[in-house]
């Protein structure tokens, strides 16, 4: 199976964000380490967080189905 199928499918199942891109980008899981930071005392902003995404840029710009 692709990735791209694979997505799909679990897109469909609802096991991703409403735009797979958000789970496969990081941001999703930056904003959930920012939320464990400020609650374990950290004052953290999105901005502290590295993010390296497992898309290439140009897909991050294309519009889904």
């Amino acid at each position: 199976m692709t990735l791209s199928t694979a997505i799909l499918v679990a897109q469909k199942q609802s096991y991703t964000e409403p735009d797979p891109r958000d789970d496969l980008s990081g941001i999703d899981i930056a904003y959930k380490l920012l939320i464990i930071y400020r609650e374990v005392g950290y004052k953290s902003e999105l901005c502290d967080i590295v993010i390296k995404s497992i898309l290439p840029p140009a897909l991050i710009y294309i519009e889904m189905q």
